[in-house]
């Protein structure tokens, strides 16, 4: 099973996502309590660029980036 801290650790990772866009991430998940989101939902909240967003996805795809499961 994922941690929040596993997830955030993850987030890292991703292609695009800076401190601000980590930032965004963790207060949501402080605010709301949960411990992880979609991945169209770190895009949202990130205000990731379509060129960012493509370029994450297919690092997800190419197993250069794995999902954990839950």
């Amino acid at each position: 099973m994922m941690t929040q801290r596993d997830f955030l650790l993850w987030v890292r990772l991703l292609p695009g996502i800076g401190l601000m866009g980590r930032h965004k991430i963790w207060q949501f998940l402080q605010d709301t309590q949960r411990k992880r989101l979609t991945l169209q939902e770190i895009f949202t909240l990130t205000e990731l660029s379509a060129a960012a967003q493509t370029k994450s996805r297919v690092a997800i795809r190419s197993g250069e980036l794995r999902v954990f499961t839950i």
